[in-house]
């Protein structure tokens, strides 16, 4: 006899709702939250914690510099914005006292760390670990620390990238992602397919094909590199549906399943069931 599967459909979920909701790794607060595919630690999480550079926040723990923008280079800040909340340091010059500050970080880092290379993964699991609990602030800051110790660390991109997506910003995210894998000496399969999720994002809010474009080579080439990869399949469908290409979308959706059915994801079989029924028949919705 053939498996049926049915689907509680309580309300149709927007396409946007759930392209967010399938970001790589755990759901915090209702939100997704990369996490880097590596937890390369090894001996630097029992290493003394140096003293990161000092910042600033207001009484309420939000950042002072919140409501700025990051739209000038190669300026100092202006003043009473703190640069350590804003994605790499709001790429602006920094002062002379706050490049003394950063020499001693990196100095008592030198001591307390094998090389700065473990010291950036540190302080980049510290930034996973600040925006787990939805501190973006200080996850921000860890981020820029991890950076600042090694500028070819592709979690400090990958990170800032998750936080202006948290923050909605998806084309500044796909900016930083987009960073992270350019200077990825291998292919990060997680990090590609997350680059595309946001792709689909931006192609959604700009009606921009180009952007779609490009999260389908993304996850074309996730696939080809890594075949069972279920949440590449997860975004093709999401990609499909946006084109309405529901037999395609159907397709890529029974592909992630078979390859793991534990990580598909139940807002796009909702989301995929409310548009057109399964052509195989093993998920409905409820009679």
């Amino acid at each position: 006899m053939r498996r049926v599967l049915y689907v509680c459909i309580i309300a149709q979920i927007p396409v946007l709702c759930f392209s967010q909701a399938v970001l790589k790794s755990s759901v915090v607060s209702n939100k997704a939250v990369l996490v880097p595919s590596s937890n390369a630690l090894s001996s630097a999480s029992q290493a003394t914690v140096p003293s990161a550079p000092k910042s600033k926040q207001s009484n309420t723990g939000t950042s002072t510099s919140e409501s700025y923008d990051v739209v000038v280079v190669n300026k100092l800040a202006p003043a009473g914005v703190d640069i350590n909340y804003l994605p790499l340091f709001g790429e602006y010059l920094k002062t002379e006292n706050q490049q003394l500050e950063d020499q001693m970080f990196i100095s008592d880092c030198d001591k307390n760390f094998k090389n700065r290379i473990e010291a950036s993964d540190f302080f980049a699991k510290m930034g996973w670990e600040y925006l787990a609990e939805g501190n973006k602030n200080l996850a921000i800051h860890r981020f820029n620390l991890a950076w600042l110790l090694d500028n070819e660390n592709p979690d400090a991109f990958w990170g800032l990238g998750v936080v202006e997506y948290q923050s909605g910003s998806a084309q500044k995210a796909a900016k930083w992602m987009k960073r992270g894998i350019e200077i990825n000496d291998q292919p990060n399969v997680s990090l590609m397919v997350d680059l595309a999720t946001v792709y689909i994002s931006c192609s959604v809010e700009k009606s921009s094909p180009e952007d779609l474009i490009k999260a389908y080579e993304l996850l074309y080439k996730a696939v080809a590199i890594q075949p069972e990869y279920t949440n590449a399949y997860m975004q093709l469908t999401v990609a499909n549906i946006v084109e309405n290409k529901l037999d395609e979308a159907w397709e890529n959706f029974h592909k992630g399943y078979n390859h793991a059915p534990e990580e598909v994801s139940l807002d796009i079989l909702t989301e995929l069931l409310s548009r057109k029924a399964d052509p195989k028949g093993i998920f409905r919705k409820p009679e």
